[in-house]
């Protein structure tokens, strides 16, 4: 009678570690460094328009949400940096559409991303502030793959991709840096790459 106690002794004291990772691993956004971000294949210059400009609109609503969840100085201007740069992101996306004669209705974030949101909306604070960071590196590492996928396409889309990419790169990095410094001066684990 004695073993099976024994036996559920180890089982019951690792359960709260299994518990505990189960935690952080829902709510950090799995990250990969950005030189194994492969392109993702697109079917057309209408697919490529829509999740770019989704990809902004979801900079734009997230930012919009900083601006009253957040409580870092150095959080709130990165919102309104996004703010800007996804808002003439958007115009520029739009404007190369036309050129090739690619029109979409206006944009809009995607299922996806909308679940985001949901979760981001239930924060204030440090708690938002660090799902926020998460959440635009997530999305950022799908706009690199999204467009490096068109880059190879031609026409004005094609080409815009491709002058997309460096500054969609570069805000990349510098997410991926607030996250680190932002983990480490808490004392967290940052986000575990996924190779």
């Amino acid at each position: 009678m004695k073993t099976p106690f024994l036996l559920a002794l180890p089982i019951l004291t690792l359960m709260p570690l299994a518990a505990m990772a189960q935690t952080q691993n829902e709510t950090v956004t799995p990250t990969i460094p950005e030189t194994q971000i492969a392109p993702a294949p697109l079917s057309s210059p209408y697919e490529f328009v829509s999740v770019a400009t989704s990809a902004d609109m979801f900079i734009m609503e997230a930012s919009q949400m900083a601006a009253t969840k957040a409580t870092s100085p150095e959080v709130k201007a990165l919102a309104t940096d996004l703010t800007n740069v996804a808002t003439q992101r958007i115009e520029a996306t739009r404007a190369a559409g036309q050129a090739d004669g690619v029109e979409i209705a206006a944009p809009a974030v995607d299922g996806e991303q909308q679940g985001l949101l949901g979760k981001l909306e239930a924060l204030d604070g440090v708690d938002f502030e660090n799902a926020y960071v998460e959440a635009l590196i997530y999305v950022n590492q799908r706009s690199i793959a999204y467009y490096r996928g068109f880059a190879d396409k031609g026409g004005s889309l094609g080409s815009f991709a491709v002058e997309s990419l460096p500054p969609l790169v570069a805000h990349f990095e510098t997410l991926t840096g607030i996250a680190a410094e932002r983990a480490g001066a808490s004392g967290a684990q940052e986000p575990a790459a996924v190779q």
